[in-house]
């Protein structure tokens, strides 16, 4: 943090905090912390920014992971059909004979 430090306040870090923006809110509960050594709010609103902060970086890693899982299936299925394409290669398919009879 550079000298802004001198306008920081617990409003600036509260309006912070509900944009979502937790990392500088703690900063700001952190340089408070630090001037006003203290203090009894401060440390909980920094531990409840910290805690939010470790929930918003557990869901992204849960939705990374799902999304992986959606992929590792797509990639499954794909290689299924790859595999079927080649087999209709080899034994020269060219539509639909008399029937439509598949396999």
């Amino acid at each position: 943090m550079t000298n802004e430090h001198t306008f920081y306040t617990r409003t600036m870090a509260k309006v912070l905090e509900r944009q979502g923006d937790l990392k500088k809110a703690a900063d700001i509960y952190q340089y408070l912390l630090k001037k006003e050594p203290h203090s009894q709010d401060i440390p909980d609103k920094l531990n409840n920014v910290n805690a939010a902060t470790s929930e918003k970086r557990l869901a992204k890693v849960v939705c990374l992971f799902n999304r992986w899982f959606e992929l590792a299936d797509t990639c499954n299925h794909l290689k299924k059909l790859i595999k079927i394409r080649e087999q209709v290669s080899e034994i020269g398919y060219q539509g639909s004979g008399p029937g439509g009879q598949c396999c």
